[in-house]
């Protein structure tokens, strides 16, 4: 996190400011949820799973993309993780939808704060509805006691936040502050 630059705008900076400052913190946070036992199944998944791995395709969509995070050496890529990291990859994009919406630059400035509540709820109703889908399929691929759902998808929704970032620093800098606007989901909570 040292290597988060300060010139980035104002909300942004202010984001990576705390970032550097609360780095100890949101890595305890981190080692907390680590360290807590949860029984739940591990499968070797899509590994990568977001909107971009979607293709719509008449009336139906198609997963692609199977090969696991491209930055990730092969023999990571192939842990058994818990199916929720997938889950917690498509509710980043959706939040990442919503926020790119209200910060295009088809919007005049004054309209982005009257636009922020409709793209709340839009990525909320999107969210709700795909868990509900997928809680209601998966089964006894997901943890039987919802606090430890919660739990995972809080984690890998922390962990997607860190590697958006890190890849911003190291492939595009323009997406940094879209990545940084992620951030809040790191605080400990």
């Amino acid at each position: 996190l040292a290597r988060l630059p300060l010139t980035l705008g104002l909300e942004a900076s202010a984001r990576a400011a705390w970032l550097i400052a609360d780095q100890a913190s949101i890595e305890r946070g981190l080692r907390e949820i680590q360290a807590r036992p949860i029984a739940a199944v591990r499968i070797r998944g899509h590994g990568h799973l977001d909107l971009g791995q979607v293709l719509h395709v008449g009336d139906d969509f198609v997963v692609v993309n199977f090969e696991g995070e491209p930055a990730r050496p092969l023999s990571a890529r192939r842990y058994k993780r818990s199916p929720l990291r997938d889950v917690g990859g498509m509710l980043g994009s959706l939040e990442e939808v919503a926020a790119a919406a209200v910060a295009s630059s088809q919007f005049r400035a004054r309209d982005r704060d009257a636009l922020t509540p409709w793209a709340a709820a839009w990525r909320g109703w999107m969210a709700a509805t795909f868990l509900g889908a997928y809680h209601a399929r998966a089964g006894a691929l997901v943890p039987a006691r919802a606090d430890d759902r919660r739990v995972l998808l809080d984690f890998y929704a922390r962990e997607r936040a860190l590697a958006a970032i890190c890849a911003a620093l190291a492939h595009d800098r323009d997406r940094l502050p879209a990545a940084l606007l992620g951030a809040d989901v790191l605080a400990p909570g």
